[in-house]
């Protein structure tokens, strides 16, 4: 066979290097297509998801104490609350009227758990002075507006010797409410009744459980004894489950 000379060389060479090309950049054309154009809808697609998701998750997280200070200075009641709160944790005196200022400021704009807050506070005197009629008051209204903890703290309102008011039905009436909301508080009143009164854990289940759920440690310890007499495995795990739950909160700081 004979080899190709040089002057058909110089012709033929420009267009096999023209065509070689126009192959590459088709190949490279159908790769981008097929390959990397969905590769970078998919990438883009998952940052979207990834921001959405951190957007919603940064809106469910508590606000930090200075930022509650700024917006709860800008009216907004949720704030006022979780200032208020964080105040009460302070063993100044000073600190607990500020925690009142603000709380009864967010229950003044309609706020329930924080008209809750004011009622407990008239009624303990923790940054007021007590005054049971303004409690009661407040207390009313926030159980009115759906605040969980309120019939609970008007069952003891209306339970304490020195309230005026007293009246044993109406603290009863309260505290059944708050049994039938499964008020952990409340639960953990009736276990600790019971259990002064010698009655087994197996009678009051109900109740223990519920302030074990709602994050009592004294119950949560009880009910791991209780699981134990149980020898499975399962329950020894559930067991073991409850008591480091409780260890956890009272590292923390949180009573019962």
């Amino acid at each position: 066979m004979r080899l190709l000379s040089p002057p058909y060389t110089r012709l033929f060479l420009p267009l096999v290097n023209r065509l070689a090309v126009c192959l590459v950049v088709r190949l490279a054309v159908r790769l981008i297509i097929r390959l990397i154009i969905p590769l970078v809808i998919s990438l883009t697609i998952m940052i979207m998801i990834i921001s959405m998701s951190l957007s919603l998750a940064a809106d469910n997280l508590p606000l930090s104490m200075p930022d509650a200070i700024k917006e709860a200075r800008q009216g907004n009641p949720d704030a006022m609350l979780i200032v208020a709160r964080q105040l009460l944790i302070s063993t100044d005196p000073l600190l607990h009227e500020d925690a009142f200022g603000w709380a009864l400021y967010a229950a003044r704009l309609g706020h329930p758990e924080a008209a809750e807050l004011s009622g407990y506070l008239y009624r303990t005197g923790r940054g007021v002075s007590k005054n049971d009629v303004k409690a009661r008051y407040w207390l009313k209204k926030a159980l009115k507006s759906g605040a969980d903890g309120a019939a609970l703290e008007l069952a003891l309102l209306y339970a304490d010797e020195r309230f005026t008011g007293r009246n044993r039905d109406k603290a009863e009436a309260y505290f059944q409410i708050a049994l039938n909301q499964r008020d952990p508080h409340a639960c953990l009143l009736v276990v600790q009744s019971k259990y002064r009164h010698g009655i087994k854990p197996s009678f009051f289940i109900p109740e223990l459980t519920c302030a074990a759920n709602g994050g009592q440690p004294v119950a949560m310890r009880m009910l791991a004894d209780f699981i134990d007499n149980n020898p499975s495995p399962h329950a020894q795990s559930e067991a073991r489950k409850w008591r480091q739950n409780a260890d956890k909160l009272d590292h923390k700081g949180i009573s019962p």
